[in-house]
């Protein structure tokens, strides 16, 4: 490989490595971590330009331990992400990528309870909605498991036909 061809994206010493990653646009990714720090990334940066730590709660709150986040996916060219873990829940994220430092940020926006590790993430077609892969064990060990969850897929609305009918017929217009 020729000099300077590729970058290497390092979190620092503190950063625990990433389990998931995600393009949210061209030069815009997120990435999961296995500590439950949640990355927003800059292609003309090494460093993360916004950390969420702790995005999915505490495995143990005493020790200081995170839980990893498993899987992530967005809404390719919007602002909207999901993350899923063991925590029962698969949260939905806003995500902004504006042209300051100040101006780019992640936000919490909702939590739809699901049992289990959320070991997969996919935004269907117009993010009308996702779907969801759970199950007893972390997709990439046998740690930990949660017995009274089953191995499954649910299917969750994000937004309903009126809305992307709305949003087509705005485009029309302009």
């Amino acid at each position: 490989l020729a000099d300077d061809s590729h970058l290497i994206f390092r979190g620092g010493a503190k950063l625990a490595s990433a389990d998931c990653i995600t393009l949210l646009k061209d030069d815009f990714y997120l990435t999961g971590h296995e500590d439950g720090t949640m990355g927003l990334w800059f292609t003309e940066k090494k460093k993360a330009v916004k950390l969420i730590d702790h995005a999915h709660g505490y495995d143990d709150p005493t020790l200081n331990i995170g839980r990893s986040i498993v899987s992530i996916d967005c809404m390719k060219g919007g602002d909207m992400a999901m993350t899923g873990s063991s925590d029962g829940f698969l949260r939905l994220w806003k995500v902004s990528t504006g042209a300051t430092i100040t101006s780019r940020d992640v936000e919490p926006l909702e939590k739809i309870p699901m049992k289990g590790y959320i070991n997969d993430i996919a935004v269907g077609p117009k993010a009308r909605f996702c779907v969801v892969a759970t199950g007893q064990e972390h997709r990439l060990g046998r740690w930990n498991p949660i017995r009274k969850a089953k191995n499954r897929f649910g299917i969750v609305q994000l937004r309903n036909k009126e809305e992307i009918d709305n949003e087509v017929d705005e485009d029309d217009r302009e």
